[in-house]
């Protein structure tokens, strides 16, 4: 019996160690963030030991400051890395766009003819022109042209335009700031821009007159100088694309 009554404290003693030793884990409080372009919101990390380093996966969709601010810089999702000594957590992070009524083209490059009809068309009249189509949209009281230019039967460049006094004009650059990243100024009216998967090239450019804005959309395999080669040809080629879809549309 006093063998007993003896174990007593010395179990309570070894509890309370272990309840002492426990701690708990590192971790973030607001571990889902919504942002939208340059809106900022920052961490709240909790039961961290020591000092915290913050990383994001994808810069180009979201930073994050040696404070531990999150900023949104285009569409996308990404997770955000706090480290502290041996420990890791993570947040979530969904950059979201503002400008929504604005559609883009259909993006599915390499794929034929007729599947690209079926799926950008959607039962619009098509307007057929040399190696591609145009399809005339009217979206906030502004014409707008979409149009989808073929090599070898297989999509390589996809497009919109519209009138620079139109009513959308005004916010197509902040439209494609939500979106990608800018790159390169390709000359006084015109700029380059990369999606944050580093897949595509799109191009901003104005007709000779700046009475026409373009948006044009590449595939991007890396290679920089084949990239601008293409975007020179490309901003060619739309601006004949567009007054030979303009042109058929009238006939």
């Amino acid at each position: 019996m006093k063998k007993y009554f003896l174990l007593v404290p010395i179990l309570t003693i070894l509890f309370s160690c272990s309840k002492e030793e426990a701690k708990p884990a590192l971790s973030i409080k607001n571990n889902e963030l919504t942002l939208f372009r340059e809106s900022t919101e920052e961490l709240i990390v909790e039961n961290n030991s020591s000092d915290v380093s913050f990383k994001s996966e994808n810069n180009l969709i979201a930073s994050v400051s040696e404070e531990g601010i999150v900023e949104g810089r285009v569409r996308g999702e990404t997770t955000i890395l706090v480290t502290s000594m041996e420990e890791t957590a993570t947040a979530i992070v969904e950059v979201k766009t503002l400008i929504n009524f604005l559609p883009e083209p259909y993006l599915g490059f390499g794929e034929n003819y007729e599947t690209v009809k079926s799926k950008a068309a959607a039962g619009e009249e098509i307007i057929e022109i040399e190696n591609g189509f145009g399809i005339q949209k009217r979206i906030d009281h502004s014409d707008v042209i979409y149009g989808y230019m073929f090599e070898n039967n297989k999509l390589n460049l996809s497009m919109f335009a519209c009138e620079t006094l139109s009513n959308i004009a005004s916010v197509i650059v902040d439209f494609l700031l939500e979106r990608y990243i800018p790159v390169a100024q390709t000359g006084a009216y015109s700029a380059g821009f990369i999606s944050p998967e580093k897949d595509k090239i799109i191009l901003f450019s104005t007709s000779d007159d700046l009475r026409m804005i373009y948006v044009s959309y590449m595939e991007y395999d890396g290679n920089t100088e084949t990239a601008v080669r293409s975007t020179k040809l490309f901003d060619e080629q739309i601006k004949r694309f567009v007054n030979d879809t303009l042109s058929n549309s009238l006939k």
